[in-house]
């Protein structure tokens, strides 16, 4: 009977049944419908992560309302980001949604494994959102995240946004962690009920021009140009100047303050921003800062991954002065130090398949870099004949880069290819070459036709 299928015989009439107009009508069928199934089989429907959530945005957003509850502004911290990606990697491997884990993981865990040493932390989980501002809307709705984010005990924030599976689900999935390893805190709002204002016996005028953002002599990682400040016994407006070059007029509120926001971005490195009264030049208020919006830098040259027995070593370069660098493996992370040759590096299980390297210098501007490639080519250059394997292929290459018509097109392309290159051998070997031109052509048109639908296909599923 599979002789029939495959191979040109006289019970078959030299036509294999694998390759018959019906043949190629069922296999055309069965692509069309392959486009189809997806959409009502949850498992086979190819991942979409398309999003617009960020870390930076959603530090945007937290530190946009700090402001309006006049609390200091938190900054991006390697060591909490490593441990928010290591509570998200934790909570994909185990197939849980909750702050603390199956077997009785703490969020605390993971910040004290990243060598944190907090004296305050907080943990905000979200997952199912598509944009950073529905997210950030959802936990100010929410009491117990909206304390974690205007809460006065936090300086440092660090946040993992990944993609996965989590119980049946293809999610995008948010840690937000908070911490302090200070005892220093922020009373807010501030409140003067109870206190005792002087008297002040002489009457007389009081005017005033004070900037409050920046500060002078503060080093700022924000790029979007932003000023803010107050003008006792003023009205009207302000002139302001940057770097001696105008930026306009704006106006004072009825409570005194004033707040401008440019439609350009700050100059990185030093900067001089000058508020002086539109009705008299001599009030003023003059500020002199430093904007550093520029994470450390850290190229694919500049990383080095080597085997050490049963371990990889990698091992980091950067020109960054001092930067807090650290390795997120899954649910556990490394701290990078500096080795013997000027290098940051650290020594990891040669069982780790992904990991993400994330650098924050001193003034909070932070990088991820993805390491995964370079893990990946480490593993193949110690066993190459393994890696290249047809299970590892399918696994590494069609099933997570192609969807699942994709799949079957190309599996019926492949069947289709060794059947024509069967028949044409024994058509050659009977002298039946000629006597079957037609049918050979007809079949190696169908083909020629699937395969360049298949190439302009790869995209995605068709609705």
């Amino acid at each position: 009977m599979l002789k029939l299928l495959f191979i040109p015989h006289e019970k078959n009439k030299y036509q294999p049944y694998l390759l018959r107009k019906v043949a190629l009508l069922f296999y055309t069928f069965l692509i069309l419908i392959s486009n189809f199934i997806p959409l009502y089989v949850p498992g086979l429907q190819q991942k979409a992560y398309a999003s617009s959530i960020t870390a930076d945005k959603l530090i945007e957003y937290t530190n946009s309302e700090r402001r309006n509850y006049d609390l200091n502004e938190l900054k991006a911290n390697a060591k909490l980001t490593s441990a928010a990606y290591a509570k998200a990697n934790d909570m994909l491997a185990n197939q849980y949604w909750d702050h603390f884990g199956p077997d009785g993981q703490t969020p605390w865990q993971f910040i004290d494994d990243a060598q944190y040493e907090y004296v305050f932390a907080g943990e905000n989980l979200a997952k199912g959102f598509q944009t950073a501002e529905g997210l950030h809307q959802a936990w100010m709705a929410s009491p117990t995240h909206r304390e974690n984010i205007i809460s006065g005990n936090y300086q440092d924030i660090g946040i993992a946004v990944v993609n996965g599976n989590l119980l049946g689900e293809d999610v995008i999935l948010v840690v937000q962690m908070f911490g302090n390893i200070t005892s220093e805190v922020v009373e807010a709002p501030m409140s003067v009920s109870g206190q005792k204002i002087q008297q002040i016996k002489e009457s007389g005028e009081i005017k005033s021009i004070k900037i409050s953002y920046p500060l002078d002599n503060q080093v700022i990682n924000e790029s979007r140009l932003r000023i803010e400040g107050s003008a006792d016994g003023q009205a009207g407006t302000l002139v302001l100047e940057n770097n001696q070059s105008p930026l306009g007029n704006v106006s004072i509120g009825d409570d005194g303050k004033w707040q401008y926001i440019g439609n350009r971005d700050w100059t990185e490195g030093n900067n001089t921003v000058k508020a002086t009264s539109d009705n008299n030049k001599d009030i003023f208020d003059q500020v002199d800062f430093i904007v550093d919006t520029t994470p450390p830098e850290i190229s694919d040259d500049a990383i080095v991954a080597s085997v050490l027995g049963k371990n990889i070593e990698i091992s980091v370069a950067t020109a960054e002065q001092s930067p807090e660098i650290l390795l997120s493996a899954g649910s556990k992370s490394y701290v990078m130090n500096i080795n013997k040759t000027g290098m940051y590096s650290v020594t990891i299980p040669k069982n780790v398949k992904t990991a993400t390297i994330i650098a924050t210098d001193a003034y909070g501007n932070s990088i991820e870099k993805d390491i995964t490639n370079i893990l990946s080519s480490v593993a193949k250059a110690e066993n190459t004949a393994e890696q290249n394997t047809l299970v590892n292929f399918i696994q590494d290459n069609l099933l997570t880069k192609y969807s699942f018509k994709d799949i079957v097109g190309f599996a019926i392309a492949l069947l289709v290819m060794v059947l024509m290159i069967i028949e044409i051998k024994y058509y050659a070997k009977m002298g039946k070459l000629a006597q079957r031109s037609y049918s050979l052509l007809f079949v190696g048109v169908w083909w020629f036709l699937l395969v360049s639908g298949l190439i302009w296909g790869f995209t995605g599923n068709v609705i």
